[in-house]
């Protein structure tokens, strides 16, 4: 059985934009596929912090594919505030507040 190419793992940010609709005007990528009941994007990808793959939030995804870092503790965020947008360049990392 083949799988979609919407459900293969995202490695890289091409694999992430292909599943997504970009805004022209505001930059956002607007993610197509999977997300959490409430609202949040989620994908199956590479989890550096525990070296698997899995399903995760997908800005959290997103940051590790395209810095290739560790998120550890950190909170990532969308500075541009849209919930699915996954552009890489509109998300930042934060101290987590625990």
């Amino acid at each position: 059985m083949t799988l979609h190419r919407w459900h293969r793992c995202c490695t890289t940010l091409a694999d992430v934009r292909e599943r997504c609709q970009v805004d022209a005007r505001t930059g956002c990528w607007h993610w197509l596929c999977a997300m959490t009941d409430s609202g949040t994007p989620k994908m199956y990808a590479v989890d550096l912090d525990r070296s698997e793959k899995r399903v995760m939030p997908a800005h959290r995804a997103v940051w590790m594919i395209a810095t290739g870092f560790e998120v550890g503790p950190r909170v990532v965020y969308r500075a541009c505030f849209v919930s699915d947008c996954v552009n890489p360049a509109h998300l930042r990392t934060a101290a987590s507040r625990a």
